[in-house]
């Protein structure tokens, strides 16, 4: 739906309020909204037709400004109609002292296509009416609950995954209810009415602390998710840093929903400090709902951010928790998530965290290589896995120039030794030479980023250059008679020169 012409609009801001006043059909109106008014309309998906066909006998040049319209064709006298019928929407509005009341006011607004946030103001509510308003709203909002059933003709897997909703919601296991929504969201989607997406969104702009506290008392995620469905970006952010909000149920799915809906042009310095600080406030509620965040939102490009800016907050334990999740293969897609996180901890000073994490990717990594050798797992590049720049970090942290020449000496020696000894089949001898390599190009790493010398080692340095120039390794490992890349860049590190064979 097409919203009204914008200087069409502002020519309505502008009418002076002497010049309005109740429109003579309101009366009518408001009767045609009572005669359909149906008990169960907030199930339904759409306002009264009626109502609508109403509004455009009375209102029928509406429909022409719904387009882009010649600012000197715009008429004065229905300029002042459409003000005149918003001034008696918000006379009604300010009077109300029930749900029903807010109906007119919803479909008034939503037949002219404007945002009633222009133009409604909560302080003028009557007070008295509006305090038995927000009681009736409490009301509404604390009875609302989304019954999720099937039939006996529904298909065999919308009865697998309404199991797993009953069993999460049972056992309070956050993984089994988003496994739900996630399916769900792959395939229909949430229907959510439309006329309770409108009154739920009314709601929220004229009392905001009575929305987050009807809200904060919900446990169940998809009552929360056809709460905050309706809402603008910017209200969920206002939502999740409302200090009432402490439902870890709550926390998680306005994450979830901003992390889901947030652009790019929207990203700033302070959205990441609210999101780490929303982040912080749910593991401090529940260390497992952290966990799982950690697993549910990893590859979202903006999560790396937001997780190191907590953790550069949280204490030690937190640390710990993070580093259950992280499984080191030799896959290296998430490579930049990653690098931003390691970065991000850096910039933010927290040593000790950063340490602590960057010491147990580390350790993983030496897991992973012992692995790969204890398995006999077939190998044909590096070892580069997701997590390499904390394992970099690590590297620069705890070794001196003399410990990593130490390494590089121990690295260049192993080489030697799996060339030359006997392997029981031609995989074990790839694995050996492969993971040689991995060291080397880790360490070459560090050389270079320090600007290393080879200084009192040329030793060393002939011998490296001997490893990386064999031709017949070349030949026998990776299947190259030039120089691989794989060698020309670990040559680079180490300031390697070519040489003649």
């Amino acid at each position: 739906m097409n919203n009204l012409y914008f200087v069409f609009i502002e020519r309505v801001k502008q009418v002076p309020k002497e010049t309005v006043k109740d429109v003579s059909f309101f009366n009518e109106f408001l009767h045609n909204v009572k005669y359909h008014f149906n008990p169960n309309f907030i199930k339904k998906h759409r306002f009264p037709k009626e109502c609508f066909d109403f509004l455009k006998k009375e209102l029928p040049f509406i429909e022409k400004y719904a387009e882009s319209y010649y600012e000197q064709d715009i008429k004065e006298t229905e300029v002042i109609m459409t003000a005149s019928f918003i001034y008696s929407l918000n006379r009604q509005l300010y009077m109300a002292s029930k749900l029903v009341d807010l109906i007119p006011v919803l479909i008034g607004y939503q037949f002219l296509k404007v945002d009633y946030r222009q133009f409604i103001h909560p302080k003028n509510f009557n007070e008295a009416n509006f305090i038995q308003l927000k009681a009736a709203l409490l009301e509404f909002l604390g009875a609302f609950k989304i019954n999720m059933a099937t039939t006996s003709n529904s298909y065999y897997h919308d009865k697998q995954i309404l199991a797993l909703l009953k069993k999460g919601y049972e056992e309070q296991d956050v993984q089994k209810i988003y496994e739900f929504v996630d399916a769900v969201e792959r395939g229909i989607g949430f229907t959510i009415p439309n006329v309770f997406h409108s009154i739920t969104k009314l709601i929220d702009f004229i009392d905001f602390e009575l929305f987050s506290e009807a809200l904060n008392a919900k446990r169940q995620t998809i009552d929360i998710i056809y709460l905050v469905d309706c809402l603008d970006l910017s209200e969920k952010e206002q939502l999740i840093l409302n200090p009432t909000i402490n439902n870890k149920w709550c926390l998680f799915e306005l994450f979830r929903e901003i992390l889901h809906n947030v652009t790019t042009d929207k990203i700033s310095d302070p959205f990441y400090q609210n999101m780490s600080q929303a982040l912080s406030k749910l593991a401090m509620l529940d260390a497992y709902f952290f966990e799982y965040a950690i697993i549910y939102f990893r590859r979202n490009p903006h999560f790396s951010k937001i997780l190191a800016l907590s953790l550069s907050t949280l204490d030690t334990p937190y640390v710990d928790i993070y580093l259950r999740t992280v499984e080191m293969n030799t896959h290296h897609s998430d490579i930049e998530n990653n690098r931003i996180l390691i970065t991000t901890l850096i910039d933010n000073g927290n040593i000790k965290n950063l340490y602590q994490l960057c010491q147990g990717l580390f350790d993983k990594w030496q897991e992973l290589l012992q692995s790969l050798l204890q398995n006999q797992q077939y190998i044909n590049d590096i070892v580069y896995s997701s997590y390499y720049f904390g394992v970099l970090q690590y590297i620069h942290m705890e070794y001196d120039v003399q410990q990593l020449f130490n390494e590089i000496e121990k690295t260049l020696e192993e080489i030697k030794h799996h060339q030359y000894s006997w392997k029981k089949s031609s995989s074990d001898e790839h694995i050996h030479y492969f993971i040689g390599l991995t060291k080397l190009y880790t360490w070459g790493s560090v050389f270079h980023q320090r600007s290393l010398q080879w200084t009192g080692y040329q030793h060393l340095q002939k011998t490296i250059q001997k490893i990386l120039h064999d031709r017949q390794a070349w030949l026998w490992y990776i299947h190259k008679a030039t120089k691989p890349k794989v060698i020309e860049v670990i040559c680079d590190f180490f300031a390697i020169q070519n040489v003649h064979e």
